[in-house]
């Protein structure tokens, strides 16, 4: 029986080549789409799934002190671990983790006599049970012993290679400084590479807690807020409970830190700020959970375009299994009669469900395969946008294998099902007339498909054009400086005392206008603290604070409004101020008084000498948040970064000058020369959208082209029904384009529904997603009509060809058989 139903399908499928290869070719199509995207989600799913007590791992957040437009943020201060084995007796362990920052990473290598000198950026200094909370494999050491001690180090097994060779690094001693600190770290373990555990957890070498002493002196501060800390609970522990415990905790213990620092109580604080609690985040949930928080010891994705790319793929297959069941049924008057002769010679309504259903399963199988070559050669490319190295490899592993055999069988079983119940209704007496049961219902079935597709297609490319729209704006939006053709070059402060002599040979060149310094660099400003303006007992107010060279302004090109910049002219600027319109407005100065005024920080006193005019500092996703700039003289900041930036006035020339700055770093280092242009690093805060836009335009297109084969089909299908009467009408005097106009009509209609459709849950969609930008366009008639247009010419072309073949026959051949 088996084999009668697999000839008989493979002979339906030769009979009709043309409807097979449509169904094929948008089956596969819609499964090499649905691969793709899967496998991209599996790999974002698989993050931090190593962790085998995971559901007793949390990350601890807390309310955002410094910035309204981000509610909670990954980093505490140093006295929140202390506290939290304090205050909530579930809590069985804390471990805090401390980005330092770049470090200079060197060793001597006695065989060549020489020292070998290498860049880290991949370090972090943790705490002693930092292998006891998390489950990385130590080759060498043990878990409890590695960083119990100062002045240790533990390797991966690639930086142990890079350093040592072959050799055993247990013992070895490496030399690791930090602007003008430099200290000797002992090798006391090596832990296994992190390429096969994918993980928030983003480093190359782990160091001591217990060796830097400036930690050990903010160890009482609740502000200093630049540790990540993780808990480990106790078993059985209620997460309700524990986020209740948590969200008291600052009232608790953060008062002292309070009265230290601003010299009143907690509630004043509260009062003066926001509400301050402390979160648990569980530890599987970090990568796909903090696009909002943030991480600073790793990447992250983000849920909502995981979500994005899970709908997408599902709208692709399930357009791949509308077209299925769209040609399956147009196709039933062709199959009637075998439908009724196959009844009369005993077949059963169960037989013939089977047979319909093995042709769809056959179908799906060899679509599988090509599916299976088409995701191989369309995963070179989605990679390079993604920035990932995803393999068709993964699916054949053991525990995805039987997922990968089953899918075609389920697609073919689910395409199929409602065909082969249809094809199986048909009465013999009818269809052996010539009568088979039309009805309304199929093709009722084929229109509301037809327009669910193209409303799925334009959904899609509504978002895509308002998307694209959006990082347009972005890229094209004016910061309040000129972004273009400025150079950054990181890590300045590896020159030491040479610097400045660095920046003044650059700015010898004709092609360099202007050069300045600066311990961050746009859109990376993350230093933040409280102050108060005018008086030393004014509330405080948060500020985001940039340490600048005196030509630093005048590089950016930031205008002017009040007041003067840095300048040596007028002697040391290390307590004086600039300001930008923000601050000024948001601290209530009026512009006639503001040069002058005093800024007081702890026991510090600063004098505005200037208002700048805003400028975005940070991702355009946010708000212009108030901005100190403090002159690079002031002790205010003991920040070691140091960024140079330089201000290319001949565009032409770039390869050139970047060429020149190269050889004059080389003449004063020998660290490998780094460089940004600062639109490139503007055009990084939006890196997900533009990544998600690429991905929507291909899968779009596919959408659209897989609608289109369908719509093909029909339009081929509809022709052929209509041939006779097509014929009548030619004979009667109807010309070419009223041929045309019959056969496409009820199309139109069909696209039109689609349209008004789509329309409103796009504007809806794309409306809740812009909302969460401080800088946003408004969504407008355009990508509508786009939508439409694009729509339209895709569905004329898809029916034109078949409705002028069918409107130049000549009627003759149509007829001749009545």
């Amino acid at each position: 029986m088996l084999k009668h139903h697999i000839t008989i399908a493979i002979r339906n499928m030769l009979r009709y080549k043309f409807y097979s290869m449509l169904n094929i070719l948008g089956l596969a199509m819609g499964l090499a789409a649905f691969i793709v995207i899967g496998l991209y989600l599996l790999d974002e799913w698989s993050y931090d799934k190593f962790q085998k007590d995971s559901d007793r791992l949390f990350r601890v957040t807390q309310t955002n002190i410094w910035d309204d437009d981000q509610e909670q943020i990954d980093a505490l201060g140093p006295a929140v671990a202390q506290s939290l084995l304090e205050g909530v007796p579930e809590i069985e362990m804390v471990t805090r983790i401390h980005n330092q920052g770049n470090f200079l990473i060197s060793v001597e290598d006695k065989a060549q006599s020489k020292v070998k000198t290498f860049d880290e950026s991949k370090v972090f200094a943790v705490d002693s049970n930092f292998f006891q909370m998390f489950d990385f494999e130590l080759l060498e050491g043990k878990a409890n012993q590695v960083l119990k001690q100062p002045n240790t180090i533990v390797l991966s097994e690639e930086s142990a290679q890079k350093y040592f060779g072959n050799q055993s690094a247990l013992g070895k001693v490496l030399k690791v400084s930090q602007g003008k600190q430099e200290k000797s770290f002992l090798v006391t373990g090596v832990f296994k590479s992190l390429q096969e555990q994918k993980t928030h957890l983003d480093f190359d070498m782990l160091l001591s807690m217990t060796s830097f002493l400036h930690v050990k002196e903010r160890n009482w501060s609740w502000i200093w807020t630049t540790f990540v800390t993780y808990i480990k609970v106790k078993e059985n522990t209620s997460v309700s409970e524990l986020q209740a415990k948590l969200k008291e905790l600052p009232s608790q213990y953060a008062e002292p830190t309070i009265k230290r620092i601003f010299d009143y109580d907690y509630a004043e604080y509260v009062k003066n700020n926001r509400p301050w609690y402390l979160y648990a985040q569980a530890f599987g949930e970090v990568y796909l959970h903090s696009a909002q928080i943030g991480n600073r010891i790793g990447t992250v994705g983000d849920i909502q375009y995981f979500y994005a790319f899970l709908v997408i793929a599902g709208i692709i297959i399930l357009l791949s299994c509308i077209n299925f069941i769209n040609l399956t049924t147009a196709r039933a008057t062709q199959r009637a009669k075998e439908v009724g002769v196959r009844k009369v010679i005993g077949s059963s309504n169960q037989n013939l469900i089977y047979q319909f259903l093995g042709e769809a399963i056959i179908l799906s199988l060899i679509a599988s395969i090509l599916a299976l070559m088409l995701a191989e050669g369309g995963l070179y490319f989605f990679n390079k946008i993604t920035m990932k190295s995803l393999s068709i490899g993964l699916l054949f592993q053991p525990i995805w294998l039987p997922f990968l055999i089953f899918l075609p069988f389920m697609i073919g079983a689910l395409a199929g099902l409602y065909p082969a119940f249809y094809l199986s209704r048909f009465l013999p007496t009818a269809v052996l007339k010539g009568k088979p049961n039309r009805g309304k219902q199929g093709k009722l079935l084929r229109n509301v498909l037809v327009v669910t597709q193209f409303s799925m297609s334009a959904i899609l490319i509504i978002s895509a054009l308002i998307l694209y729209q959006q990082l347009s704006f972005w890229q094209n939006k004016k910061l309040g400086f000129d972004r273009e053709n400025l150079l950054v070059i990181p890590k300045v402060e590896r020159l030491g005392k040479k610097m400045e002599t660095f920046r003044q040979k650059l700015v010898q060149n004709t092609n360099i206008t202007d050069a300045g310094f600066s311990d961050s660099s746009p859109p990376y400003v993350w230093s933040q603290d409280y102050y108060k303006l005018g008086q030393k007992d004014a509330d405080e107010t948060y500020l985001y604070a940039l340490s600048i060279g005196n030509d630093y302004l005048n590089t950016l090109g930031v205008e002017l409004l009040k007041g003067r910049f840095f300048s040596k002219e007028f002697g040391t600027d290390s307590t004086n101020v600039i300001i930008n319109e923000t601050t000024a407005q948001k601290l209530a100065l009026k512009d006639e008084e503001v040069i002058g005024k005093k800024i007081f920080y702890e026991n510090q006193e600063f004098k505005v000498i200037g208002v700048v005019k805003d400028f975005n500092f940070s991702s355009l996703k946010f708000d212009i948040e108030p901005l100190l700039l403090l002159s690079m003289e002031s002790d205010m900041y003991k920040n070691i970064h140091r960024y140079l930036t330089l201000r290319i006035n001949n565009p032409s020339k770039t390869k050139e000058t970047l060429a020149t700055v190269q050889s004059t770093w080389e003449e004063f280092s020998p660290i490998a020369f780094e460089y940004q242009f600062l639109n490139q690093l503007y055009q990084q805060t939006f890196q997900a959208e533009q990544t998600t836009f690429q991905v929507l335009m291909i899968f779009t297109g596919l959408a659209l082209f897989i609608a289109a084969l369908g719509l093909i089909g029909l339009a081929t299908f509809s022709a052929e029904r209509r041939s006779k009467e097509i014929g009548i009408r030619k004979v009667l005097g109807a010309s070419v384009t009223q041929i045309f106009g019959l056969l496409s009509r009820e199309y139109t209609y069909l696209i039109l529904i689609a349209l008004l459709i789509a329309s409103p849950i796009s504007y809806w969609l794309m409306e809740n997603w812009l909302q969460d930008f401080a800088f946003r366009i408004q969504i407008d008639g355009f990508s509508f009509l786009v939508a439409t247009l694009i729509i339209s010419s895709v569905a004329t072309l898809a029916i034109i060809y078949q409705s002028l073949k069918s409107a130049f026959v000549n009627p003759i051949d149509s007829l001749k058989d009545e």
